[in-house]
């Protein structure tokens, strides 16, 4: 019997023994021997009875321990991995199932914390999931990669549930290869799916073509003979709904441009329109064009899901052409005739007179009868008799001479230029020709001589040389009042020798070859400065390549004297380096500024918040809570400033780092669901579906942006939604410009103040100050930022409808690349204080190095309210004092202290060969320096994370939960 077994027994004998004495000592002498045969008789049955029991009671124990033996060994021998995780989620106990998924023994799981398995790329996810589980306590059901020992990923299905004790229990169900099977599957479906619609017996015994893309990608599907023959050419694999009209050379009918997207049948049959052309041609491989008619539609599936799109087409080349010939050959000569721009006839001439068989209807302008009048009648009805002679005379000796005449004439005031020839048709000779009205030539030759001699004497008078050169021999063909005072009269001479000195043919630095392109064309107007050798004076040139009077091509030189100006400019280059100097020492100061600022606010802001969480009445609470906006309004306007002190000394530089989209605004926007739920307003993100996710940038700046637009558009609405909508408004191979869109339905902007909100300090109303609050900076930082992200901000708004803020920024595509759906639906609300789960882990001691005492005492308070154990430090040599003697869980380190500042502690602390107990221990910056480089500067020294002041209690408990974990107390001083 076991020990545990005796002790039973002895204790049920005590308990029958003190039941004995309870009921009395029987005497057996006063019974009778039938009573006392009876006695004896029940003590036997009582005995069998107990023995009974014992062994019922050992038959039991032993199934027991079969039971139990079986249960570990299904624990252990199980297909799925188990494991129990105690409060502080370390692994408590695991079977053999885990270890062998993760590649591992068993002994290197215990005590780890169940993170530390976790594949890199999901801790967000994990931490998320986690945190939902602590809160809510409910059955968690998710799948998620694992990361194992050899540094692969394992997709499992992890499912977790509450156990006794704050205990929780995982199974891992390794659900690897069900992923691989469902990826095959649905490939393997579309396929099927797909190959069920594309093939028809009938498909190439029709005589017109038939051709079949994908959607959307564009992606050819099937292509029938008929097809092949027309096309000239076998299915394009790399064609796609982006490249279809240059892969198979369609352009419209007349142009050699790409068929337009927007038109073509088989791209709007991927958009459920039915469209019929024909003018579009194909170029075939050999260079041959056909001629299309094409009728395209949609192909949908069984849910009316648009899955294909489905051209047929056939050749129409011989059709058209015999058409377009047939109306060519019945209208070109009487569209040329009667539409030229000159006067066009042609005329029938015998021995006595000419007639007229066709004429322009512009002859309306000349002698009052359109063309159409004219048709039959003689010269001698249309022109005087001297005249109608004449015009006879000189159409005769062109038909029988069969020459051509070129004449001019005066008629009405105006003259004219003809040009006579003759027509042969069979054996008739008929007399063709045009007249051109010659009036306004002659006048705008007299025009031009007047403007030449107006145009010299205005370039006489300007102060600048003005010259013109002949481009091959350098001669001087013109020279203003200004170069000849300075360099005399020199017509005819070589521009080099008069201008320069010292010069024995052309200048090096002659620009002739920059104003003229490969084919002799001009290339515009040549801007270049230029110290002259002759006279040592600094111009400025514009040079530009003209046609002269006589059909050549000339270069003409404006050249203003700068050299006053070049004074100038030196000394303004003196004024913008002292400029840049003050703007400097501007900078430093706004930054010693903002840690003298922040030093106190910390305090300030701090101890609020502790205030707040005392018994106040309500007066009091209001005034505390005023107090706590007021300085969290001053800290931001500090930040603000700063940011636009940097953007403005251009030393704002962007991060390059990449980053899920979809992940960014749901994290982003979740900040905003509470505000938006007190005001009962609908607040909603929107990406579109070409956006990409995956993207390169800094997205620290663009939450920085978004989170302005959002906070101002619930700031400013009272009642309806406020909505974010991503876009994309371009991309190519590497880059994407996505618009970002925030519309609320609030009080709106006057069109009279929205120029001036993207300007510093500046609201739409000095009301909205008042009843609003904000500084005024927000949207000029926006604006800013957008435009160094290589966009730029805009805003449509409607007094008392709404406001729409707008921005772009061009972000580096990675090149995995997925969509976002259409909608999303932002994180849980939050709904309970976000300290009211947060309770520090027992034995954890947090040091203090700080040297201001009212940090001190506000930092310990609070930390002590949520149950950790502080010791403070003065300055950094305290501090290491302190951390060479005990153990912490935990060093929160003020970066600006005496006698060793908080960079130099952390580096003794991360010294190998200081006295310091624990050279590993996560030390968190503390720090009134609230710039990126400031958190980049801590982190290189050393330290693990950064906190910026004033301190923000959820932020530094958030810090505490991530770094701090169960760790024994040693016994060291205090």
């Amino acid at each position: 019997m076991s020990d545990q077994q005796s002790d039973a027994a002895r204790q049920l004998r005590q308990r029958a023994e003190e039941k004995a004495r309870q009921l009395g000592v029987i005497d057996l002498q006063s019974l009778s021997p039938e009573e006392t045969q009876q006695m004896l008789h029940e003590l036997r049955v009582h005995q069998i009875e107990l023995e009974l029991q014992n062994e019922e009671l050992r038959r039991t124990q032993h199934e027991l321990e079969i039971s139990r033996s079986r249960y570990f060994d299904l624990y252990d021998l199980a297909p799925v991995g188990y494991l129990t995780l105690n409060e502080q989620g370390l692994i408590k106990e695991v079977n053999l199932a885990t270890a062998t998924l993760l590649g591992t023994e068993r002994k290197n799981l215990l005590k780890r914390p169940i993170s530390s398995f976790i594949f890199p790329d999901d801790q967000d996810r994990y931490y998320l999931q986690r945190k939902k589980f602590l809160e809510t306590h409910e059955v968690q059901d998710r799948q998620i990669r694992l990361l194992r020992s050899d540094g692969s990923p394992l997709w499992v299905r992890l499912l977790a549930a509450p156990l006794h004790n704050g205990e929780y229990g995982i199974t891992i169900i390794n659900i690897t290869e069900r992923k691989r099977i469902e990826e095959a599957l649905i490939k393997s479906e579309e396929s099927i799916q797909h190959q069920n619609n594309l093939f028809s017996t009938l498909l190439n015994n029709l005589p017109i073509g038939v051709f079949m893309a994908e959607v959307p990608s564009g992606k050819p599907l099937v292509v029938n003979d008929a097809a092949v023959q027309l096309l000239g050419r076998e299915i394009i694999p790399d064609a796609s709904r982006q490249n279809l009209a240059e892969v198979y050379k369609a352009f419209k009918q007349g142009s050699h441009q790409p068929y337009p997207a927007e038109e073509m049948p088989i791209l709007l049959g991927m958009k459920g329109v039915r469209s019929h052309v024909d003018d579009m041609v194909i170029e075939r491989p050999d260079g041959s064009e056909v001629l299309l008619e094409i009728i395209g539609s949609p192909v949908k599936d069984e849910q009316g899901k648009i899955w294909a799109s489905l051209v047929n087409f056939s050749d129409i080349t011989a059709r058209k052409a015999a058409e377009n010939e047939l109306k060519e050959t019945k209208n070109l000569l009487s569209l040329f005739i009667k539409n030229s721009p000159v006067y066009a006839y042609i005329k029938e001439v015998n021995s006595s007179t000419s007639r007229v068989v066709m004429a322009s209807e512009n002859f309306q302008e000349m002698i009052g009868i359109p063309g159409s009048k004219m048709t039959g009648k003689t010269m001698q009805e249309l022109f005087p008799p001297e005249m109608a002679a004449k015009i006879f005379a000189d159409d005769k000796a062109v038909v029988t001479g069969n020459k051509i005449l070129l004449l001019e004439e005066e008629f009405n005031d105006h003259y004219y230029q003809s040009i006579k020839f003759p027509i042969i048709q069979g054996k008739k000779t008929l007399l063709a020709g045009y007249t051109i009205d010659m009036t306004e030539r002659k006048r705008a030759e007299k025009v031009l001589r007047e403007s030449f001699e107006r145009l010299a004497n205005v370039l006489d008078n300007i102060d600048a040389l003005i010259y013109i050169a002949d481009m091959e021999t350098y001669e001087l063909l013109f020279v203003n009042a200004y170069g000849r005072k300075t360099w005399g009269s020199y017509l005819g001479q070589k521009c080099w020798s008069v201008f320069q000195k010292d010069q024995n043919g052309p200048c090096a630095f002659c620009t002739n070859e920059k104003l003229l392109n490969k084919d002799g064309q001009p290339t515009g107007v040549h801007a270049w400065e230029f110290q002259n050798t002759a006279n040592g004076r600094w111009f400025d040139c514009r040079d530009v390549a003209i046609p002269w009077t006589d059909g050549r091509t000339v270069r003409m030189e404006i050249a203003t004297d700068i050299t006053e100006r070049k004074k100038t400019e030196e000394e303004l280059i003196t004024l913008t380096k002292a400029a840049e100097s003050a703007n400097t020492a501007k900078s430093q100061f706004l930054a010693n500024m903002s840690h003298e600022i922040r030093t106190p606010m910390n305090a300030v802001v701090g101890l609020i918040e502790l205030l707040l969480n005392t018994e106040l009445n309500r007066e009091q609470r209001e005034y505390a809570e005023l107090v706590k906006i007021s300085g969290k309004n001053l800290v931001e306007l500090i930040s603000n400033i700063l940011d636009l002190s940097k953007i403005e000394a251009h030393k704002i530089e962007l991060e390059e780092a990449c980053f899920n989209l979809n992940h960014v605004m749901n994290g982003t926007m979740a900040l905003f669901t509470l505000r938006a739920k007190e005001k009962g307003l609908n607040l909603r993100t929107e990406i579109a579906p070409d956006v990409p996710l995956l993207l390169k940038g800094d997205v620290g700046r663009l939450r920085q942006i978004i989170t302005n637009l959002v906070s101002n558009a619930i700031k400013f609405t009272e009642r309806g939604s406020v909505a974010l909508h991503i876009s994309k408004e371009k991309e190519d191979d590497q880059h994407a410009m996505l618009r970002f869109q925030v519309e609320d339905s609030g009080i709106g902007i006057t069109a009279v103040k929205i120029e001036e909100i993207f300007q510093p300090f500046t609201q739409a109303d000095n009301t909205t100050t008042r009843r609003y609050g904000g500084t005024g900076l927000g949207l000029t930082i926006a604006r800013q930022l957008a435009e160094l992200m290589g966009g730029t901000v805009g805003v449509v708004s409607q007094e008392n409808v709404g406001t729409t803020f707008w921005f772009t920024a061009v972000f580096t595509t990675q090149s995995e690349r997925r969509r976002a759906p259409r909608n999303l639906i932002l994180a849980k609300e939050a709904t309970e204080s976000p300290f009211s789960s947060i309770i520090a882990p027992p034995g954890n001691r947090i040091l203090i190095a700080e040297d201001d005492l009212t940090n001190q005492l506000m930092i310990k308070t609070i930390l002590g309210k949520f149950g950790y154990q502080v010791d403070v430090a003065n300055n950094g040599a305290e501090a290491l004092n302190l951390l060479e003697k005990a153990d912490y869980a935990l060093v929160l380190m003020d970066c600006m202290m005496p006698v060793l500042n908080g960079f130099e502690t952390t580096a003794v602390i991360r010294d190998p060969t200081s006295a310091v107990r624990n050279h590993a221990i996560p030390v968190v910056a503390l720090t009134a320096k609230a710039f990126k480089e400031d958190r980049a500067s801590c982190l290189a020294a050393g330290m693990d994370d950064y906190l910026a002041k004033p301190i923000d209690i959820k932020k530094v408990l958030a810090v505490l939960e991530k770094w701090v974990t169960s760790c024994p107390i040693s016994a060291g001083e205090n």
